[in-house]
């Protein structure tokens, strides 16, 4: 097997929900905010024989907040991505929401301002939720088009002379996610940790580090001998606040 049939199976696990443990810290959007937001993810692995050159990509989103209308709050969020054009990085709008978040966790009335192709409204709502998970970490909204992932808090500590930031480290198990996985074309066992940075001022995890490791373990096929691959995921957000202007 080929390492990069891999990689497709892998695909499966870059955007999960959390259920969390310990003292509830949830991420939600406050009114007449900006959020400039900043999403850096490494690739790299061993492919069974000899290390895999790693991959970056950086993503970056712009989410802006209204004042706030009767329960909820009226949100838009830009996600841009980046490519080469001429050997140069360019930046492209990709896709451009707006919805409203409302006080009971709810998010009503998606609609698709642009995007680079046509989306149908529900995969519009799969796409924002998928993408506010990764953002939010922990969201206090019911989001779209996410899958399970239970977190544990390790450790959750104020910031001594500044008790509106908290660190914690935490582990991630996504039991349901691994059992698909184990019927896929190769079995997977996946292992998930990281840091994070919660403003409570904020309400909004501000930076978050998250390292992902996944073991996958092939037989011998007609491509060659048995092998063990290993696939790293490496992510880390950073997100500013600022009043709306």
């Amino acid at each position: 097997m080929k390492f990069f049939r891999v990689f497709p199976v892998l695909c499966l696990m870059f955007a999960v929900g959390a259920v969390a443990h310990a003292q509830e810290l949830q991420s939600h959007f406050l009114p007449e905010r900006s959020y400039n937001v900043t999403i850096k993810q490494t690739l790299s692995g061993f492919d069974g024989f000899q290390d895999v050159v790693p991959v970056t990509n950086v993503q970056r989103v712009r989410i802006e907040t209204d004042a706030r209308d009767g329960d909820a709050i009226p949100v838009r969020a830009t996600f841009f991505m980046t490519h080469q054009s001429g050997g140069e990085d360019v930046e492209l709008e990709q896709w451009k929401f707006a919805f409203m978040a409302h006080d009971d966790g709810t998010i009503s009335d998606v609609q698709t301002l642009s995007a680079l192709e046509e989306l149908d409204p529900a995969v519009a709502a799969k796409i924002l939720g998928r993408q506010l998970g990764r953002i939010l970490f922990r969201p206090a909204y019911a989001l779209e088009g996410l899958e399970k992932a239970e977190v544990t808090i390790t450790s959750q500590t104020p910031r001594e002379g500044a008790d509106n930031f908290i660190d914690l480290t935490y582990t991630m198990r996504r039991d349901a996610v691994n059992e698909r996985l184990r019927s896929a074309e190769a079995p997977m066992k996946t292992e998930d940790t990281g840091t994070a940075v919660f403003n409570t001022d904020d309400a909004m995890f501000l930076d978050r580090s998250h390292k992902e490791v996944s073991r996958i373990h092939v037989d011998m096929d007609d491509y060659g001998e048995a092998k063990d691959v290993v696939m790293n995921k490496d992510l880390t957000i950073t997100i500013s606040v600022s009043p709306r202007q």
